[in-house]
């Protein structure tokens, strides 16, 4: 999808003119629900005016968790106040604070799974925000691979390599456009994935069965070509399955390293086959050497008529 453009705010924006904020071009809001076990006075009643104007709403709980029973804890609190309420985009797990960067990278991945996972249990869909180099220094992989993504990079472009649904990309610094809607300055978003589209499809956030104006699901698929801008966050999203599994049925290591035209499994077997990027030097005798083979056989695999005719960063299948 292409970048769609949102806010998040809270009680430091007062009473916010959200109706003023749509017709200068916000396409949705991500609302503070609170901090540490207390609401954001302004929590009520931005949500219901983002609502009557129609924007699609999320809303994020700025943590001062330290530790796996106070990540619950948290957890439960927001559990209890958006409870009976729809949201159209992730609930996310603000993790920031100084009390947490005085923390070692396995106590802040452990509290974050807490909290992710005990919303997760009652039928959210659940994110994580933090800043880039936050998020790189303290979150582990299965965090990072495996969870709604949004990451704050004060900058004209986002570099971070990880899967990513949301870019804060501006606040009391933006470099984008103007740091202010509706006369205040707030921080502005991109969303980078359908998430409202997703999570009525997978019933979430208080869309359960019955829910009306749901876009259906696109029908199963076994495979994906890759397109120049994907990445598996979002191909996982479209296709109604996780990066995780990608990898798996692809062999894929680096969730990052994915190219314009390979195409993905996204069902069925795991996929044993083995290919190598050819450097320069290389022949196919070589090659085939190097895995118990024959250049014939990579020549056929590949469609070579002329063997001799490689070149450095050419990807063969070896098998």
């Amino acid at each position: 999808m292409s970048k769609v453009f949102g806010i998040d705010v809270s009680q430091w924006q007062g009473d916010f003119n959200f109706t003023q904020a749509k017709s200068e071009g916000v396409e949705f809001t991500i609302i503070r629900s609170g901090y540490a076990e207390s609401k954001d006075p302004n929590f009520e009643s931005n949500y219901n005016k983002a609502k009557n104007v129609g924007l699609p709403v999320g809303a994020y709980h700025y943590s001062y968790a330290t530790n796996e029973a106070e990540a619950l804890a948290e957890a439960k609190f927001v559990e209890s106040i958006i409870s009976g309420k729809q949201f159209e985009l992730p609930i996310y797990f603000d993790v920031e604070d100084k009390v947490q960067k005085a923390l070692s990278r396995s106590q802040v991945s452990a509290l974050t799974r807490t909290f992710v996972k005990y919303l997760e249990s009652k039928g959210y869909f659940v994110g994580v925000y933090s800043s880039k180099s936050f998020i790189e220094n303290y979150l582990e992989d299965d965090i990072k691979n495996n969870t709604a993504m949004w990451v704050a990079q004060w900058n004209t472009e986002l570099t971070y390599n990880g899967q990513c649904g949301m870019w804060q990309f501006g606040g009391e610094t933006n470099l984008i456009r103007s740091t202010q809607i509706c006369g205040q300055t707030v921080d502005q978003n991109y969303m980078l994935v359908d998430y409202p589209t997703l999570i009525k499809q997978k019933g979430k956030n208080g869309y359960g069965a019955g829910t009306v104006n749901v876009k259906p699901q696109e029908p199963t698929v076994e495979t994906y070509t890759v397109v120049a801008g994907d990445n598996l966050s979002s191909i996982a999203s479209r296709f109604n399955t996780t990066v995780s599994e990608i990898c798996r049925l692809n062999n894929i290591a680096n969730a990052n390293l994915i190219y314009a035209g390979q195409v993905l499994k996204l069902s069925g077997a795991v996929d044993t086959s083995i290919n190598y990027t050819v450097k320069a030097g290389d022949n196919l005798s070589n090659i085939a050497a190097k895995y118990g083979t024959t250049w014939q056989a990579i020549a056929k695999l590949n469609g070579l008529s002329n063997p001799n005719l490689i070149y450095a960063g050419q990807n063969l299948r070896i098998r």
